[in-house]
């Protein structure tokens, strides 16, 4: 993730994503060189994804972060 200033920035616990319609899409942009899976997202290495997902809340973790339990998505 990036901050305001497009930093790079620790991932939080919760994500919060907001959209309209009946479904969102999310982009997830993977800018390290290992693949990651972020809860129902999967990015490989140095690559983007676009999702089409309902609002909803939804958990998992990160393979590329093992310390970080547990992460949160909401989908506004």
């Amino acid at each position: 993730m990036t901050d305001i200033f497009g930093r790079n920035a620790p991932l939080p616990d919760t994500v919060y994503v907001g959209g309209r319609g009946p479904k969102r899409k999310v982009r997830v942009v993977n800018e390290d060189t290992v693949q990651h899976q972020l809860a129902m997202f999967t990015v490989p290495a140095g690559e983007q994804t676009e999702y089409t997902v309902p609002p909803g809340t939804f958990g998992g973790a990160c393979s590329a972060h093992p310390t970080k339990k547990q992460l949160t998505f909401v989908i506004r």
